[in-house]
């Protein structure tokens, strides 16, 4: 229901596209622009890739649509997004509440990047926006540019210590000055001295406040697999998932970080574990499993190859009848010996071990599938990860796309599934109409 099309933004050097799967060009209509994870500040980092995205973008494939939605390629759309509905228009810029960014609004880091008179129109926006496209021409370029500012010199918000040991104080070479305590950034998983991956956030605050084009926040717009209280999307829940971090369902786990290798080209067929039936708290992290397996499915079915491993997998269900055979613990072997399986939550996380069925005994075996493990270490996982290596029957009960009364999914979903990973190439999703477009990157997300 999304309306506009959808574009895929790619960062790839010359060697990195020379090197890609024609077939992952076929996923959708893709724009690539070159890979600014290594780049003139002389370090490594994808974060570039957001900005460099749509500031290529924008100038060499400028869409006809009036407004582009920006989205992350870890996010799934539930629903339609109206621009025009949520109050978009030239000169304003929607985007979520990214509220950990305050911390570094309110201790003054813009003021080292930008005049006082533009700090208030510094705002916490953050993961999605909708920018009208004169106005995304205009800022995207300084996005970047703020982006390499903040990540290039961290001594612009770490304190300094001279010589003798006291903080350095005083005008800066290059403007500014030195600042006499830190500067905290809101970013918890920043070390001191070091550039925090948000900085290309903090990128497009300083970028937005500088053009003196107001940005106005939403609240729950998005939000993460992990959200306890997010209603059905016909009910006023969030249109976009983001499953950047962890999720569970029960002592089920997902997270996208385990499946660094996962590439849905290569036409394994493979699929993440479905989940049992979520409580009303877990809703999300099934529905983002959900979505993304239908996504898998879609794709198979599509573009895969008749003779490859895909064609022939059997879709999973929305939600797990009985058990799966698997272990979520490591440890399931030893308390299987232990004789603990009578513990309930034993039992349900070491359901391999504790019924001897045919299955995976270690939480790592999809991963290591999807490795291509199955066909490299072959004896020792046929033994140990038989169900993620197809060895078990009957596979898990077939569901395709669009059958039984399930709507297929969406366009936009599919491909934001089909992309949503990192790398050294940064790959992402886009969507355009006078709805607007979506983009993205892959990479790590907040």
């Amino acid at each position: 229901g999304m309306p506009g099309p959808i574009t895929r933004l790619l960062a790839c050097s010359k060697q990195q596209f020379d090197a890609y799967p024609a077939s992952s060009l076929k996923m959708g209509p893709t724009f690539v622009h070159p890979n600014y994870a290594y780049n003139y500040n002389n370090e490594s980092s994808g974060s570039y890739n957001k900005p460099a995205a749509v500031m290529h973008w924008i100038k060499e494939s400028p869409p006809a649509e009036e407004f582009v939605l920006f989205i992350d390629a870890d996010m799934l759309l539930r629903g339609a997004i109206d621009p025009v509905a949520l109050g978009a228009r030239r000169g304003l810029v929607l985007s979520e509440d990214a509220s950990y960014l305050n911390t570094g609004i309110r201790a003054k880091l813009p003021q080292q990047y930008i005049a006082e008179e533009l700090a208030p129109l510094a705002k916490s926006a953050g993961w999605w926006h909708i920018f009208h496209r004169d106005d995304l021409a205009t800022i995207a370029p300084r996005w970047l540019h703020w982006c390499g500012a903040i990540r290039g010199d961290p001594r612009r918000y770490w304190r300094t210590l001279g010589a003798d040991g006291a903080p350095v104080r005083g005008p800066r070479e290059g403007g500014g000055e030195w600042v006499s305590k830190d500067i905290s950034l809101g970013d918890s998983y920043v070390s001191r001295g070091e550039a925090p991956w948000i900085a290309e956030m903090y990128g497009y605050v300083l970028a937005a406040a500088e053009a003196r084009i107001p940005t106005q926040l939403k609240h729950g717009v998005v939000q993460y697999s992990d959200f306890g209280r997010a209603a059905p999307y016909a009910e006023g829940g969030p249109a976009i998932i983001h499953y950047g971090l962890h999720c569970h369902v029960e002592s089920y786990h997902f997270t996208k970080y385990d499946y660094p290798a996962f590439d849905i080209a290569s036409c394994g067929g493979h699929f993440f574990r479905p989940p049992s039936k979520p409580s009303p708290r877990q809703a999300l992290c099934a529905e983002t499993v959900t979505l993304l397996n239908r996504a898998l499915c879609s794709f198979y079915r599509e573009q895969c190859p008749r003779d490859s491993p895909a064609a022939a997998a059997a879709c999973p269900p929305a939600q797990l009848e009985g058990e799966w055979c698997a272990n979520d613990k490591e440890d399931c072997a030893e308390k299987a010996k232990r004789g603990e399986c009578s513990q309930r939550d034993v039992r349900a996380a070491c359901v391999q071990s504790c019924t001897g069925c045919c299955g995976d005994s270690h939480p790592n075996c999809l991963n290591w599938a999807i490795s291509g493990e199955c066909t490299k270490n072959a004896g020792f996982m046929k033994g140990a990860c038989a169900l993620s290596c197809g060895h078990c029957s009957p596979p898990p009960p077939p569901q395709r796309s669009g059958a039984e009364g399930e709507a297929p999914p969406s366009r936009a979903s599919a491909a934001t599934a089909a992309n949503g990973h990192g790398g050294d190439a940064g790959e992402g999703v886009a969507a355009a109409g006078r709805g607007g477009a979506a983009r993205g990157r892959g990479g790590r997300e907040r």
